[in-house]
């Protein structure tokens, strides 16, 4: 789970922005501590959304004035009223997220089981009648054993409808990915809405869905078996996966090295003997760094 530390340094970072006396210098502060960890960005998005959700319940000011004396009490119980509206919205969240190289078991509600992978995080709200997930980063297996239609998990501003089912879904920046183990997904964007059944997968972002295409049901979320199974990825998307498991840096010397792809499977265990058949196969030359590797066409 998120900690509670990162919590409330978001919360207290998020008052002094809607203070109206939010300096310059202040400005800088945050985009440094925003930038340290992506946990810092994801709650401070978090609260940001939850004071535009409250906002639509009943109006949102556009800052926390600092009371004038003439309505000083008003303006104190006004501001406690809200702020406590909005503790309370925000704690009906609850943030898991897994290390580098573990995996980590969520039960969401009853009848419904997420597998994260390794360096993922999911987001549950139980502020709505039904499980409400997002998926913050990484990938997440979700095995909906016995629940009521309305279960729905959030990837890239898309969402993900259970009908039934097992299914893994993976975010990478705006964009994400769905495949379907057994039953029924429906995946809705503002373009519209696909219907995906077992042996399917697509690729979507807020405004696409990419065609269904032909899977094999049993490996999907092959990192559950302790596997890459890679169709076509680019040494760039390799590299992700090989920081989430093992954190080993994998480097290339240009832009034309990081579009080469690679198909097969490999052990997530066995992250050198993947670098050396990736350089196997297109010829490059590898040069040990200290926490990984660097690849780059051989002379």
């Amino acid at each position: 789970m998120i900690d509670s530390q990162v919590q409330e340094e978001a919360l207290r970072w998020f008052v002094r922005v809607r203070s109206g006396h939010f300096t310059a210098n202040e400005q800088l502060q945050l985009s440094h501590w925003l930038a340290q960890d992506e946990r810092h960005h994801s709650e401070f998005m978090l609260l940001q959304q939850t004071w535009q959700q409250i906002g639509e319940l009943g109006g949102q000011p556009a800052h926390i004035e600092r009371p004038r004396k003439k309505f000083a009490m008003q303006a104190v119980v006004a501001g406690f009223l809200l702020v406590s509206a909005l503790l309370l919205y925000r704690y009906s969240f609850v943030t898991y997220e897994s290390q580098p190289g573990t995996l980590m078991s969520v039960k969401v509600a009853e009848g419904i089981m997420a597998e994260l992978d390794a360096d993922s995080a999911i987001r549950i709200s139980r502020w709505s009648d039904f499980p409400d997930v997002t998926l913050v980063r990484g990938s997440a297996y979700f095995n909906v054993l016995a629940h009521d239609s309305g279960f729905q998990v959030h990837v890239a501003d898309v969402a993900l409808r259970d009908i039934g089912t097992r299914f893994a879904a993976q975010v990478v920046d705006d964009h994400g990915r769905v495949a379907v183990e057994e039953g029924q997904v429906e995946v809705a964007a503002v373009s519209g809405k696909t219907l995906l059944g077992a042996g399917q997968q697509t690729s979507f972002s807020s405004d696409r869905i990419e065609a269904p295409v032909n899977c094999d049901p049993l490996q999907v979320a092959p990192w559950r078996n302790g596997e890459y199974r890679f169709a076509a990825a680019t040494l760039a998307d390799v590299s992700d996966d090989l920081w989430r498991h093992s954190r080993m840096r994998l480097e290339m010397s240009d832009a034309r090295v990081a579009a080469l792809t690679v198909s097969g499977t490999f052990e997530i265990g066995q992250p050198d003997k993947l670098v050396w058949a990736v350089a196997q196969i297109h010829d490059l030359k590898t040069r040990k760094l200290a926490d990984g590797y660097l690849l780059e066409p051989n002379p």
